[in-house]
């Protein structure tokens, strides 16, 4: 195991704090809006900032097309998306939110003003700045696992 700095130490437990609030956050927006986590994710993804394709989706999110087109099946019966043609393409099929699902987002972008818009300028410049270079190293991170994914120890 790798020797850490003190100050990095600090800096991931600060950052833990972050996503574990952010995951209790984004639990409870889920469970208010009937949804599973997953599915909010996905829903937020959706026509962000364009329409998206079931296969682009897939790619983005890592996962595997069943797994996404059952969320999106769970999505379109809940009135939060539609399936739509492809306008260029008419053997594809893009994702749009719907009226009901663009409510859901309003609602869940009004938490996260909430949340974060009493901070000033200068705050929010830095914490973006910030926020900007965690995803970039994450980013960094999830790449190399695929050519370096973990391996489990032999048992007995």
């Amino acid at each position: 195991m790798a020797e850490v700095r003190p100050e990095l130490q600090i800096m991931l437990e600060s950052m833990r704090r972050v996503v574990v609030s952010s995951e209790r956050l984004r639990t409870q927006m889920a469970d208010h809006l009937g949804l599973a986590l997953g599915e909010v994710i996905i829903l937020s993804l959706v026509g962000y900032p364009d329409p998206v394709t079931p296969t682009e989706l897939a790619v983005a999110l890592g996962r595997n097309a069943s797994t996404i087109t059952a969320a999106i099946d769970r999505l379109e019966t809940a009135g939060m998306i539609e399936r739509r043609s492809h306008p260029r393409d008419r053997r594809k099929t893009i994702l749009v939110v719907s009226e009901e699902g663009e409510r859901a987002l309003s609602w869940l972008r009004d938490l996260s003003v909430r949340a974060f818009g009493e901070h000033s300028r200068d705050a929010l410049i830095d914490m973006t700045k910030t926020f900007e270079d965690a995803a970039a190293a994450l980013d960094a991170q999830s790449r190399l696992l695929e050519s370096e994914p973990y391996r489990r120890a032999p048992r007995g």
